[in-house]
């Protein structure tokens, strides 16, 4: 039973399992305050709703079933946007440290597999010579360039796993003449 309240008010945190919390209770209270259906005159009579309208009398009043209704209604969507508005502030009150936390792997990450930058501590990315001795071969540049702009010549094992460049005749560097 212990679980049960304990789901129920994890569901009620949620802006929507508070709005449907919030429209159940709201129906009730507010359709047990409209008391039993009327003529337009005021006549209770109690076969309204169930042999049909209150024809002789000006028809059925169903104004305090609709007051409810919209009362309800308002009082839900009341509800889900104070939730949502909770549920926003809180999410970018923990965004920062979030992304704190994110950057802090992320670049620890890079540290190990050794593709971070020097510089920076961004990451390296693999890119190909346009002019130069090296043109058409491989080095590894900043992510961040131009507002950084440390390079550096590929390693053993990328060197394995790449080349030293593009194949002879592929490549923007390869195919401009000397």
């Amino acid at each position: 039973m212990k679980r049960l309240w304990v789901s129920f008010f994890a569901a009620i945190r949620h802006p929507i399992g508070a709005g449907f919390a919030t429209l159940v209770i709201a129906y009730n209270g507010f359709m047990s305050r409209v008391g039993p259906t009327r003529c337009e005159d005021g006549w209770a009579s109690p076969s309204i709703g169930t042999q049909g309208a209150c024809s002789w009398h000006g028809g059925v009043d169903n104004s305090p079933a609709v007051n409810a209704f919209m009362a309800t209604v308002a009082c839900t969507m009341a509800v889900v946007a104070w939730r949502w508005i909770v549920l926003v502030r809180r999410e970018a009150a923990e965004a920062p440290q979030k992304w704190a936390d994110y950057e802090a792997q992320r670049k620890a990450q890079l540290k190990e597999r050794g593709l971070d930058c020097p510089l920076c501590g961004d990451m390296m990315q693999r890119r190909t010579a346009q002019r130069g001795p090296n043109r058409g071969g491989y080095f590894m540049s900043c992510s961040r360039y131009p507002k950084c702009v440390s390079t550096r010549p590929l390693n053993e094992r990328e060197r394995a796993m790449w080349g030293d460049g593009p194949p002879s005749g592929k490549g923007r560097a390869a195919k401009r003449p000397l």
